[in-house]
């Protein structure tokens, strides 16, 4: 797992200069990894030099955007929160009719 302090700062530019990363994980991801690859790179390099790259995982770099959004509520995108919160819901009742089962 990449070390969240070091990804928070690029994951924070992004929200500020990029306001459609706020809602959408792959968009701000595709702006993390533009300060780790070089633009002529093909996805299989990308993919196969991940570690020697040093390239977050998506999972570090939603982790960072949630603890900047939650620090920071004006970097949140009110679309978006609204359907977590839906698919939260859902998975909820999910959760529940299984455990009732």
């Amino acid at each position: 797992m990449a070390r969240i302090y070091l990804v928070e700062p690029i994951v924070e530019e992004a929200l500020l200069t990029k306001p459609e990363t706020r809602g959408d994980n792959f968009l701000l991801y595709i702006e993390v990894l533009k300060k780790f690859i070089d633009t002529n790179m093909s996805l299989e390099d990308v993919f196969r030099n991940h570690v020697i790259l040093g390239i977050p995982s998506l999972e570090s770099i939603t982790r960072a955007r949630r603890k900047l959004q939650e620090k920071d509520p004006t970097l949140r995108d009110a679309k978006s929160e609204g359907i977590r919160a839906n698919e939260e819901q859902k998975y909820r009742d999910y959760a529940n009719d299984i455990i009732e089962e």
